[in-house]
């Protein structure tokens, strides 16, 4: 694995504030020469001497290379290793208009500065010890943090008191149960004690669980800073645009009682139970010669698969059709809803029959046009949502989904292992699968982790953290 040198001549700078009109901006130098760039184009309003080694604040003007004036400002200045990148770092702020940042931001780079990639400041930090994987992951956590709940997970791994130590505690535990075993393979005839085949089943299944535990931490994690996206279904006048603002608790999508009103998407993004969802409400599945309408209803059908939940919406006060059937049908068992609409009607059909037509899907009635069970609904969302079952077979390219497959994937090793000690296998086969287990959770810590696996990490930073 590469790495920065801490102090090297690298220096680079960015806008490290949105883009956008504000107060302020702040353009951040980080690098051993830092100062010197920033002397290039700032000039304190007071006699001091700019390249000392000292944390300090100026007040002065901000200027191009040619010293033709751009706007005042404020310099602050953190010497190595005192810094979030433990490198020399100059953070100048001036007003926050995008001309003003953009002009300051240029003349940095025409001093010798080059810009930083996504992510480059943070993943410096990384590589100079600063932070840890996990820390690296709050960071992106925290600044894409949408919801109260989200930041407070967010906070957690910015501490190290998320996952990071089950996999910590997993690892240590792990490397000393694979030593013990190896130091009997390698020296039989030194007084080495021998393994009890129950002793490692036990540990290694103490270990699966708490790797597992964690994994579920992390799925939820992630689902606190990424959101999901639930699709609204079902046939023409069930109740989807009023459940979809029932959900939103405001009026967003057009009620009418003439079927085939919502013929495109409409999407808006709610906050249930503190995660950030962005709701899908769609065309009402039928067979339509409309073309337009026809449209709508592909790309209806198209969110059954697409959307990470689905909530098929039923008319609780009308019998049961064919339509209905296949709309249920079609959904993924594991990651969609049932919901019997207009509750606040007679019901067409018992509990039992609810039951049967759901198929193993959580399914609940409800009300949209009174609000009644909509609490109901936002907890069954919940609950599908951070059950875990959303990461089986989804795509694993992002870095938190695959510190998760990490996690599971050292659970089964862990699982294999213990399941070898009990049917008796020899220590050698047991020793393997415990080192697959330290190579994932290696990854997990970054000891093991490859330069793509890192650079995958902060290539999901924005550009200026």
């Amino acid at each position: 694995m590469g790495s920065f040198l801490m102090g090297s001549e690298d220096v680079v700078a960015a806008i490290s504030t949105p883009h956008g009109i504000g107060g302020i901006a702040v353009i951040k130098i980080s690098g051993a020469g830092a100062f010197d760039v920033a002397a290039r184009v700032f000039t304190p309003a007071k006699d001091r001497r700019l390249g000392a080694r000292a944390w300090g604040v100026r007040y002065g003007q901000i200027h191009d290379p040619t010293g033709e004036f751009i706007d005042e400002g404020i310099m602050l200045t953190m010497p190595a290793p005192h810094s979030y990148t433990r490198e020399d770092v100059v953070e100048l702020s001036c007003h926050g208009g995008p001309a003003a940042a953009a002009a300051v931001l240029s003349a940095v780079l025409r001093c010798g500065a080059r810009m930083a990639a996504p992510g480059e400041f943070t993943k410096r930090a990384f590589l100079n010890g600063r932070i840890g994987f996990e820390q690296a992951e709050g960071v992106l956590s925290m600044v894409n943090a949408r919801t109260e709940r989200a930041r407070e997970a967010a906070s957690r791994f910015l501490r190290g008191t998320a996952v990071g130590g089950a996999v910590v505690a997993a690892k240590e535990r792990g490397m000393m149960l694979a030593a013990a075993i190896e130091a009997w393979l390698d020296f039989p005839e030194d007084d080495v004690r021998p393994m009890d085949a129950e002793e490692i089943a036990t540990i290694c299944s103490e270990l699966e669980a708490s790797l597992r535990a964690a994994s579920e931490e992390a799925v939820i994690g992630r689902i606190l800073r990424e959101g999901l996206s639930v699709a609204i279904v079902g046939r023409p006048n069930v109740g989807k645009s009023r459940l979809l603002n029932a959900l939103l608790r405001e009026e967003r999508a057009i009620v009418a009682d003439e079927p085939g009103t919502t013929r495109d998407l409409v999407s808006e993004v709610a906050n249930i139970r503190g995660i950030p969802v962005r709701l899908v409400d769609s065309a009402g599945m039928r067979e339509c010669a409309d073309r337009v309408e026809a449209l709508g209803v592909e790309r209806a059908r198209n969110l059954l698969t697409e959307a990470d939940i689905v909530l098929a919406v039923l008319d609780g006060a009308r019998e049961l059709c064919s339509e209905d059937v296949r709309i249920i049908g079609a959904t993924d068992v594991k990651r969609s809803i049932v919901v019997l609409n207009k509750s606040d009607l007679r019901a067409a059909f018992s509990d039992d029959e609810a039951v049967a037509v759901a198929g193993g899907r959580p399914w609940l009635r409800v009300s949209a046009r009174t609000g009644a069970g909509v609490e109901a609904l936002e907890d069954a969302i919940e609950a599908v949502a951070t059950s875990g079952l959303l990461l089986e077979g989804g795509d694993q390219g992002g870095m938190s989904r695959r510190r998760i497959e990490c996690m599971m994937r050292a659970a089964r090793s862990f699982h294999d292992a213990e399941v070898g000690a009990r049917s008796g296998q020899p220590l050698d086969m047991l020793s393997i699968d415990l080192r697959a287990a330290l190579d994932a959770l290696g990854e997990l810590t970054g000891d093991t982790a490859t330069e793509e696996v890192i650079d995958l990490l902060f290539s999901e930073f924005c550009v200026g953290k």
